[in-house]
């Protein structure tokens, strides 16, 4: 708890105080752990191992302590798989949450990662490539707490703006436990979700009709309080949305028209109540 692991370009070395007293300027005493050298990229801690990047720049270590000898170890994570980081490191940080996972952007724009975990002694490296290069990583918890986010700057050649532009981007979580929105999802190396519907009729508030639902999930009939649907409604959206928040609380396909005040739909987000007034 009194020590520092601190990185040269030429050698590894722990600073302590000797005893069990903070360390200060006065009691400080480095002792050389290894010769291996790191490049000045910002060390992860994951657990009680320390990951670094080796001088050279190819290299992630696992620095640590050992308690049968006394001393600390840097052991070498790409030792069986010296490809995965060719063109050099240029950036590291990790995710927590749902596994323990290091991310490596490279010089050449690909990313290198590291999933780990050394009570069960697994490690293994996997390849990130997207349609354009890998700049920056970070990670950061994410507020629904089932798993970390993970940030890359992201440069691509954006038909849109016209050359090479960069974009902040993150990774979904790829553990969806909701089937209405798995239903929703789409895997793609950088992808826009537009919810702007043209065609989407609106129950808000807004529009005056109060709405019952005989079901939340599944396929349900909508009744409005007044002739509101047409035929030509077959094939939209009804979306139940908080006026106050602009939260969606439910949406529904129209499949089939019953009336101009009934219509046939499927659930595609899981309404909230059974009734929406125009109030």
């Amino acid at each position: 708890g009194h020590n520092l692991a601190v990185g040269t370009f030429g050698d590894e070395f722990i600073i302590g105080s000797g005893n069990d007293v903070g360390l200060n300027f006065s009691n400080a005493n480095a002792r050389r752990q290894g010769g291996y050298g790191s490049e000045r990229i910002r060390p992860i801690m994951m657990g009680d191992f320390l990951y670094y990047v080796q001088r050279g720049a190819r290299k992630i270590r696992e620095f640590f302590y050992r308690w049968e000898e006394n001393n600390y170890k840097s052991i070498d994570m790409t030792k069986y798989s010296e490809h995965i980081t060719l063109g050099g490191i240029t950036d590291i940080d990790a995710a927590f949450i749902p596994d323990e996972v290091l991310y490596c952007t490279l010089t050449n724009g690909k990313m290198a990662v590291l999933t780990r975990d050394p009570e069960e002694e697994v490690q293994a490296w996997t390849p990130f490539e997207t349609d354009g290069e890998y700049k920056s990583v970070r990670a950061i918890p994410n507020p629904d707490g089932v798993s970390d986010q993970v940030w890359t700057i992201t440069e691509r050649t954006d038909g849109l703006l016209g050359g090479a532009t960069k974009y902040l981007e993150w990774f979904e979580n790829y553990v969806v436990d909701d089937a209405n929105i798995q239903a929703q999802c789409f895997y793609v190396d950088s992808g826009f979700a537009y919810n702007g519907y043209n065609e989407t009729a609106l129950v808000d508030g807004g529009d005056g009709a109060d709405l019952s639902l005989d079901g939340l999930t599944g396929d349900i009939t909508a009744t409005s309080s007044f002739a509101y649907f047409s035929s030509a409604d077959v094939g939209k959206r009804i979306r139940a949305i908080d006026a106050t928040t602009g939260d969606m609380l439910g949406e529904m396909d129209i499949t089939a028209y019953t009336s101009s005040t009934e219509v046939d739909g499927t659930v595609t987000s899981t309404f909230s109540v059974t009734g929406y007034d125009n109030g």
